[in-house]
């Protein structure tokens, strides 16, 4: 004798106590997104996806770093940028040191993602750091892309 059970799934959509800005026109819009790794112990890097018009498509939670360092790689950053169409993407990760100034390796893999998105057709819109500390630095602003 067999006997077969009814599963039902419902599924549900939760909604941000703070929805997120549609469009991205300042690095304050941004902030107001990741806010939350701000006091984060460890570097943490999150890409947010972009269409042509800088409306954002979705939020990736990408890496999680060391103290001082976070390990980011072409793949994991383009890999939803090509699967979503996006035309742009803003990189973001924190400096737990409450430090704002890029480091060399900061500027470097923010130099390779650029190259990277060159041949993908992927623009790099900016790269911001903020600080443990408060404070924000955009590469954007600062003339470094």
């Amino acid at each position: 004798k067999l006997i077969f059970k009814r599963i039902e799934f419902k599924l549900i959509r939760e909604r941000s106590p703070e929805p997120y800005p549609t469009y991205i026109q300042s690095p304050v819009d941004v902030l107001k997104m990741v806010e939350h790794i701000r006091e984060k112990p460890q570097e943490h890097m999150v890409v947010i996806y972009l269409d042509g018009t800088h409306k954002v498509s979705s939020i990736d939670f990408s890496t999680k770093g060391l103290l001082n360092s976070s390990q980011i790689h072409p793949r994991e950053v383009f890999r939803g940028a090509v699967m979503q169409d996006c035309a742009n993407i803003i990189l973001v990760h924190n400096h737990p040191s409450g430090s704002l100034s890029p480091s060399e390796s900061d500027i470097q893999i923010t130099n390779q993602l650029i190259k990277a998105g060159e041949i993908l057709g992927i623009t790099i819109s900016d790269h911001i750091i903020i600080g443990s500390e408060g404070g924000h630095l955009s590469f954007k602003e600062k003339g470094l892309i």
